[in-house]
């Protein structure tokens, strides 16, 4: 049985600053992580939002995180495994 990378796309806002708890929204799952992050980009061309940088964590357990100079809102992009 083979099995596709793919890729949601999370938006993550801290309800507080320095909180541990978060407002998730998922908005869809892509065949890679670049046509997620390309989302992104184009969603942000569509309301001409140009953020002031984007910074790319990458979690312990794989997930990409994007800083993108919001302080308490960020996109991840969690790896989901689908069986073809």
């Amino acid at each position: 049985m083979r099995t596709s990378t793919k890729y949601e796309l999370h938006w993550v806002k801290a309800q507080t600053l320095g909180a541990d708890t978060y407002h998730d929204e998922q908005h869809g799952t892509f065949g890679s992580l670049a046509a997620a992050q390309n989302a992104v980009r184009r969603w942000w061309d569509e309301n001409h939002f140009k953020p002031p940088y984007i910074r790319e964590i990458v979690d312990d357990k794989g997930a990409h995180w994007w800083d993108y100079g919001a302080h308490n809102c960020f996109y991840c992009f969690k790896e989901a495994l689908h069986h073809r």
